[in-house]
């Protein structure tokens, strides 16, 4: 899940959310006009393994804000380690799609 802390940041949150979706993850924004703490609240509550945080400081340095679930607040990274990270973590995790008719 995807927090933007402002409207201001949340063509920057959707971004993050093509990038993730583009290497296969499943991710959401959540826009509501909630605080911060109540959409990580809520998130926690949900069982969302990760919420990326993002802000002034994140959009300025193309980063995102990484708390874990269980582990709490990893700090920022950049994307490329995001995705390194996230990869690893759902190694042997991902189902793959597939139609049938």
């Amino acid at each position: 899940m995807v927090i933007p802390i402002a409207d201001r940041h949340e063509e920057y949150a959707n971004e993050v959310r093509m990038k993730l979706e583009e290497e296969g993850f499943r991710v959401i924004v959540d826009l509501r006009s909630e605080s911060v703490s109540k959409k990580i609240r809520d998130a926690e509550v949900e069982k969302i393994p990760y919420m990326l945080i993002v802000g002034d400081r994140e959009v300025k340095e193309k980063k995102v804000a990484v708390r874990e679930r269980k582990e709490g607040d990893k700090g920022a990274r950049s994307f490329s380690s995001l995705i390194e990270e996230l990869n690893k973590a759902s190694e042997g995790k991902k189902i793959p799609f597939t139609l049938n008719f």
